[in-house]
């Protein structure tokens, strides 16, 4: 398999998974949820604050936990692939009129993000097997490519009009965002989930036993990754939340209608696109540890 196939696969399941980050998380459901599920009621921002709260604790939790068993059990292609299908599955789901009622939309919204999160990890372990390049310019790419796929979801409501009533004026309208986020994430992830199982059954190795303990023994004998785990987990979590109140903030404070939020949204992908693929650039050039002092 010509490894240019495996990297833009590779590129293509970030798109895809962007469509339900913008889609769903950002903007369509949070949305949807306060304005439609809870009528703009505060007790609405408490719930969406406690589901957040929970989405990300459960994926801390089991994310680590699942990629650690599948790489061990040579089953990543598996690890990837009922996660994406779930995270699919759900999301497709939001748009049929199961999410007319609370419980079922926010069950459903929970499962999507499981899934979404569940696979994230799983998918970057398979960095090393889609390119021969070095991982920073791939990496930055995939990140590029991800905004990319954003702004096409994102293009495809604005030409279907999807985005023209406000929710609360066309429900069953506005719930087909949630469809097109669904199949535009299952039709880019495909290329992805295929490649897993031809890369897992041609680097195949010994199957090791996993357990707490190992994981304990190694984090104990290495005492900075348990830092370097929290530091990172926590700054990757403030901008999580940020992006889960992101649409409610502009709604509430700015009053902005659901396209222009999107708007504002989509400009910042751009930006996004042009810094991340130059910082996969210049960190490749000068090395990530200088190119970081640079930007402190």
């Amino acid at each position: 398999m010509k490894s240019n196939f495996k990297s833009w696969a590779w590129y293509a399941f970030d798109m895809g998974n962007s469509a339900h980050a913008l889609l769903i998380s950002t903007i369509g459901f949070s949305l949807y949820f306060k304005d439609y599920l809870y009528n703009s009621k505060p007790e609405g921002d408490s719930l969406w604050a406690i589901i957040t709260s929970l989405i990300i604790l459960t994926s801390a939790i089991v994310s680590p936990l699942l990629s650690a068993y599948v790489a061990n059990k040579n089953r990543r292609s598996w690890g990837i692939l009922i996660p994406t299908l779930v995270c699919v599955l759900a999301t497709i789901a939001l748009g049929t009129d199961i999410s007319n009622e609370k419980i079922g939309a926010i069950l459903l919204y929970f499962v999507s993000s499981l899934g979404y999160y569940v696979a994230l990890p799983v998918y970057n372990s398979y960095l090393p097997d889609v390119t021969k390049s070095t991982a920073q310019k791939t990496s930055a790419k995939g990140w590029a490519m991800g905004y990319v796929g954003g702004i096409l979801a994102a293009s495809i409501c604005f030409g279907f009009k999807l985005l023209d009533q406000p929710v609360t004026e066309a429900p069953d309208s506005y719930k087909l965002i949630f469809l097109v986020a669904g199949l535009f994430n299952l039709a880019l992830s495909l290329p992805m989930l295929f490649i897993s199982f031809k890369i897992d059954k041609r680097n195949r190795v010994e199957k090791k036993q996993w357990s707490m303990k190992s994981v304990a023994r190694v984090l104990k004998e290495n005492k900075s990754i348990p830092k370097l785990l929290v530091i990172y987990w926590l700054i990757g979590e403030i901008a999580v939340v940020v992006t889960y109140f992101f649409a409610i903030f502009l709604r509430e404070y700015a009053h902005l209608e659901t396209k222009q939020i999107l708007m504002y949204s989509l400009a910042g992908q751009g930006i996004a696109i042009i810094a991340t693929w130059c910082s996969g650039f210049l960190s490749d050039k000068f090395g990530e540890r200088k190119f970081l002092s640079w930007l402190q």
